[in-house]
């Protein structure tokens, strides 16, 4: 069996990993760089600053010591970055660390954007305070991840409520954009930039995300999967449906773009994922932002539909073999993710059983990922949009959206949570000080 060192895995990779343990060797390694719950500890370090250099090396050298086949990396903030360098130094397969750090940073990503397919790039601009830009805009942290921070500015209002977020969430903002202007300026040659967000004009439509792969220069696209967000949000997803159902010439716009723009970076190795907004009362497509890395969340969407999990493609392109990947050959006509979601904080009293959880799953063939913890308020979780609060995901597939939509209404009535409600005098103190809504 190939081995496989594994970093610090989100609970999506691990249940894939599990999947796929007697196929694979995997050795986890450390795992405190960054977990999508952060404990105290994590927190402490990632105030502190994490030495990156020593990090590689230590990982370089454990690698040698069991004679590893490859590295994964999971989230994109550290994990991917220590180990797209450490698999540079071992001769692995890799990315140029350089382009993944512009990436990440959502000014110089623009700035890359711009000079490449500058009629897909909405306006921009360094936030400088509240002539910036006119209203409305978009305001988001130079560094982001899963809407954390990020948030449309229609009034005066809106930005009063976004500055007055929270001491507790001002320092550790502070302090992660600390450490990674130092590594994109170190590894990357940028600039530190003067603010530490972005201001971006304010698009409209249908959101959707264009997934791929590059190994050995050659840019393999896998799907489009169709965003939905909640009723009058903009940034809470309530859904990811695959395939997508936009119209065919645009859906081969949207390759044509994504490839033009892979290629003009010089992608050389891995998984991606761009999403953009179509706007059809202009038919214009505008992109919101590239991730160098998988979509974890699609991986059975698309094993649903066209037969092949991306975990396998994944793991293929990290262990140095041919990478494939089946169309349409699924089980499946339609997947959807479905997100469900609390738009009011409270403190999580009882989830769904884990039997229960692995009944559903088998009656529906569903995939949960249960995300609230009993005993912790919602919003001390930092890895959440201003908007809401994440319960859990099911993933589903079907015949058709409509037999997708009721299934999914059954397992929300039978997979139950109870949260308690801030009582409002304590809920006054607790979003003073940090920022718990």
């Amino acid at each position: 069996m190939k081995k496989v060192i594994v970093v610090a895995p989100n609970p999506w990779s691990f249940q894939e990993i599990i999947k796929r343990s007697t196929k694979y060797e995997f050795i986890f390694y450390e795992g405190e760089f960054q977990k999508e719950k952060l404990g105290m500890l994590s927190k402490l370090r990632l105030l502190m600053g994490i030495n990156f250099d020593k990090e590689v090396d230590k990982l370089v050298t454990f690698s040698k010591s069991i004679s590893a086949d490859g590295i994964i990396g999971v989230d994109e903030f550290l994990s991917c970055l220590i180990v797209t360098k450490a698999n540079e130094k071992l001769g692995f397969p890799h990315n140029n660390l350089a382009l993944e750090l512009t990436l990440q940073h959502k000014f110089y990503s623009r700035e890359l954007q711009q000079k490449i397919i500058p009629e897909h790039v909405p306006a921009y601009s360094l936030w400088r305070g509240p002539g910036t830009m006119k209203l409305p805009y978009f305001l988001k942290p130079i560094r982001g991840s899963a809407s954390i921070l990020a948030s449309a500015i229609s009034n005066e209002s809106d930005l009063s409520r976004y500055e007055d977020i929270s001491i507790s969430k001002k320092i550790f903002l502070k302090s992660l954009l600390r450490q990674f202007n130092l590594l994109c300026q170190k590894n990357a040659g940028l600039s530190i930039v003067e603010s530490p967000l972005i201001a971006e004009e304010l698009i409209t439509g249908a959101q959707l995300t264009v997934e791929g792969f590059v190994q050995r220069g050659e840019n393999h696209i896998v799907g489009i999967v169709d965003s939905v967000m909640y009723p009058g949000s903009r940034l809470s997803f309530k859904q990811f449906d695959y395939p997508s159902k936009l119209p065919l010439e645009v859906q081969e716009r949207l390759r044509q773009i994504t490839e033009k723009f892979i290629r003009g970076i010089d992608y050389k190795h891995g998984f991606y994922n761009i999403e953009y907004f179509y706007v059809p009362e202009t038919n214009e497509i505008k992109l919101i932002e590239i991730n160098p890395r998988m979509a974890f969340q699609f991986t059975d969407l698309y094993e649903k539909v066209d037969g092949t999990n991306t975990f396998d493609t994944f793991l293929q392109l990290v262990t140095g073999q041919k990478a494939t990947f089946k169309h349409r050959e699924g089980k499946y006509r339609v997947a959807t993710s479905f997100v469900r979601r609390t738009f009011e904080d409270g403190l999580v009293q009882e989830i769904p059983s884990r039997n229960d959880v692995e009944l559903i799953g088998k009656e529906f063939n569903a995939r949960v990922l249960m995300q609230a913890n009993v005993g912790q308020w919602l919003s001390a979780d930092y890895f959440q949009d201003v908007q809401s609060f994440r319960l859990m995901t099911v993933n589903l597939g079907g015949e058709t959206q409509a037999q997708l939509n009721y299934k999914n209404l059954i397992i929300e009535d039978r997979l139950r949570f109870e949260i308690q409600s801030y009582r409002p005098q304590v809920k006054s103190l607790l979003q003073k000080v940090f920022g718990w809504t």
